[in-house]
């Protein structure tokens, strides 16, 4: 199942609204740290936990870390910048850090504000650069500023980083996103600073936001668990009509070396103030699943939005809308989801029989291996849909193991030596060692038939046998 997630702000930070945004399909949540510090967040993660838990989930809590963006200081308040007006970096009037102000160069672009503003230097001076508005906006603390063309050296992890890593085992922070990945120095330096704090179990997001990251990606696919193309600050660093191939080049990558990656930015950002979403954002979501995406992600459309549970619905069914996947004319594979209408009664009906012993449903070797070639693309666990009526369920373990599960109402009719032969031949060609069958006892027909095959009951397991591949 691909992870939908959603990013905590004002518009979401009630409890019922998150149990909503739960029930409508998110999977995780993200906190952004370019504001407040990790600490600060402990009644927000409270009401995270406590909506996930009563929808049934075991919610990811993502912190992004400040890492070694460059943003500007606070503001008394926010200010509206126009076409034509002059402005003045620093010397009390924008504020900026000294490091910035070095490296200003006079005709330098620069991009405010994950480039919505856009000024060009006329002047330089010591403590103090001047410029000409080109792409006016409200600028307000804290937001992002780029020197085009330029690239300042910064820690990848800062001391504020450092501090909130330390208490994110403790809140239960699942994941860590660290901005602006450079190279895996970068990374490591993030793992080593989990490891330090005990906390080496939280899995590492790497944002690719610039262009030496991309350029560097396939030498920290081992050094993450999930690539990030974070495409708010990646389009900054070139004309936005490049960005669409940069996206594909990353996922492509993403998918030779079977790294999960999450898409993230603008997804759906005319929904901070519509209730539908336009048909170019959900034909951007659906392409996102449909290059292999492991999560989606939203930001200001549920941190500031007005309709945070809505964005979510059409988050949630437009990733599942591609991941139908058609078997053959009577098959088909159709995303899992605890809480959806199509699961609830599957797992509500009572005749339910969950035996993995009952892969005779899916008898023919093309079929399956079409099953099994999906599931090793995208993952997780899908329902098997029969001429429109939901049977079973069907997983790709770690291992490597097949698993495929068939309601009492189905068992048995498509039974047949073939079937678990052609799983044995499919897992001796995928160089898998084992098959395994779960029989319970009272499937005296299906537990004849794989004896018959050479499985043999497992010692200490009272209804799973094994056939060793030789």
């Amino acid at each position: 199942m691909i992870d939908v997630l959603g990013t905590l702000g004002p518009s979401c930070s009630d409890e019922k609204i998150l149990e909503a945004m739960f029930s409508e399909g998110m999977t995780g949540i993200r906190i952004n740290l370019s504001h407040v510090m990790l600490r600060e967040c402990r009644e927000q993660i409270k009401a995270i936990k406590s909506a996930a838990a009563k929808i049934g989930i075991d919610a990811k809590i993502l912190i992004d870390m400040q890492g070694p963006e460059l943003r500007i200081g606070e503001m008394k308040k926010p200010i509206s910048l126009k076409e034509g007006q002059e402005i003045k970096l620093g010397n009390g009037e924008i504020p900026v850090e000294p490091i910035i102000l070095e490296n200003i160069r006079n005709g330098m672009d620069i991009l405010l504000d994950d480039g919505k503003i856009l000024v060009n230097v006329n002047e330089v001076a010591d403590k103090y650069a001047c410029a000409v508005v080109k792409r006016g906006g409200v600028l307000s603390s804290k937001k992002s500023i780029l020197l085009v063309g330029t690239t300042i050296n910064m820690p990848a992890v800062t001391e504020k980083d450092l501090e909130n890593i330390s208490i994110a085992q403790e809140l239960g922070i699942t994941g860590v996103m660290q901005p602006f990945v450079r190279s895996r120095d970068d990374l490591m330096d993030v793992r080593h600073a989990l490891e330090n704090c005990g906390a080496k179990d939280i899995k590492i997001y790497a944002k690719i936001e610039n262009i030496d990251g991309v350029n560097s990606l396939e030498s920290f696919m081992d050094a993450c668990d999930e690539i990030v193309i974070a495409r708010g600050d990646l389009g900054n660093c070139m004309p936005l009509w490049k960005l669409p191939r940069v996206q594909k080049q990353i996922s492509l990558v993403c998918n030779k070396y079977k790294k999960p990656f999450m898409v993230v930015t603008q997804m759906l950002s005319s929904m901070e103030h519509s209730k539908v979403p336009t048909r170019a954002e959900v034909s951007d979501i659906y392409n996102a699943a449909l290059d292999g995406a492991k999560s989606v992600m939203v930001t200001g459309e549920t941190a500031v939005g007005e309709y945070p549970v809505e964005v979510i619905r059409y988050l949630r069914k437009t990733v599942n809308e591609c991941h139908t996947r058609i078997i053959d004319e009577n098959i088909s594979l159709v995303p899992y989801y605890r809480n959806d209408e199509v699961s609830l009664p599957w797992y509500q009906d009572i005749d339910v029989c969950k035996q993995v012993d009952n892969i005779d449903f899916v008898y023919d070797h093309n079929r399956l291996r079409t099953m099994y070639d999906y599931l090793d693309a995208h993952g997780s666990l899908y329902y098997i849909s029969y001429k429109g009526t939901l049977i079973g369920d069907v997983s790709l373990c770690d291992n490597g193991e097949l698993a495929i599960v068939i309601c009492k109402e189905y068992q048995n009719k498509h039974i047949g030596r073939a079937c678990i032969m052609d799983m044995i031949e499919l897992a001796r060609e995928k160089g898998m060692e084992k098959v395994k069958a779960k029989i319970y006892s009272f499937n005296t027909q299906s537990l004849r038939m794989v004896q018959s095959l050479g499985f043999e009951k497992v010692a200490g397991e009272w209804y799973e046998y094994e056939y060793v591949i030789k």
